[in-house]
């Protein structure tokens, strides 16, 4: 699994955003006759989620740099319980007599 998304720079009002993007790869495997599901998810692995960009008021520039650490480390495992072999049952029904007049 590859998770990638990129923003553009944007002005909205007077502040003006520089780039952000963020990459977090995943693998996802099963064991036991698929019976055993395994996700690991790595958030944000180069540390490139952030918000940097200044601000205009009245000829006076402040600028930002904000990082909240959003790496992470994800796992999550799924067991399915039960009999899969469950044989399905059809039944023929006639619908011959179903347009007859009263």
């Amino acid at each position: 699994m590859l998770n990638f998304w990129h923003s553009l720079p944007f002005t909205y009002s007077n502040i003006k955003l520089k780039d952000q993007l963020e990459f977090s790869p995943g693998i996802k495997s099963s064991f036991f006759n698929k019976n055993l599901q395994v996700n690991l998810l790595i958030t944000d692995l180069f540390k490139t989620l952030k918000n940097d960009g200044y601000s205009l008021n009245d000829g006076y520039k402040s600028e930002f740099y904000q990082y909240n650490d959003y790496r992470g480390l994800k796992l999550s495992l799924t067991y399915n319980f039960g009999n899969k072999k469950i044989k399905e049952v059809r039944k023929n029904i006639d619908f011959k007599e179903q347009n007859r007049a009263n």
